[in-house]
């Protein structure tokens, strides 16, 4: 059922929540997609994922943050976005990640988030934050792309 699956997300938040100081954020991040199958969905519909939305948004986090390959992807067979469907339940501050390299895309994410987040632009491109201000066009990473920014060992 929807509540087990979200049992466990509530037990975490619920043994955060009161030991985290006040002035600092809890959020809560989710995605759709399977990791190991971006084509595999974590949820049956879009009604089920918002049902989790719902629960999330009745829990003592500060906002949420949905996970994504791609933010502008339409979503669940509807003409809506993950960030769409997650502002139909929930008046939580949202974050939003998935294909956001430059300013035109994070412009856009920002139409239904409140907070952008971007990894692989940043982690390739060290001056993703004067290019981004500078209003240069910058190229979207694939995930492969992205690998030789990782270590297999950690570092010293």
């Amino acid at each position: 059922s929807v509540e087990n699956r979200f049992r466990f997300a509530r037990e975490i938040i619920q043994a955060v929540r009161p030991v985290v100081p006040e002035d600092r954020l809890i959020t809560f991040r989710i995605s759709n997609w399977g990791v190991a199958d971006p084509e595999v969905s974590l949820y049956e519909t879009k009604d089920e994922y918002q049902q989790i939305i719902r629960m999330l948004s009745r829990e003592p986090i500060d906002a949420i943050s949905v996970s994504t390959y791609d933010f502008a992807q339409k979503v669940f067979g509807t003409k809506e976005n993950m960030a769409q469907i997650t502002r139909e339940v929930t008046g939580l501050p949202l974050m939003i990640c998935g294909r956001i390299y430059d300013r035109a895309s994070a412009d856009q994410a920002l139409e239904d988030a409140d907070i952008i987040l971007s990894a692989k632009a940043i982690l390739l491109n060290p001056n993703w934050v004067a290019d981004l201000e500078a209003g240069k066009p910058m190229e979207a990473y694939t995930s492969e792309e992205a690998n030789i920014a990782y270590t297999e060992k950690p570092l010293p």
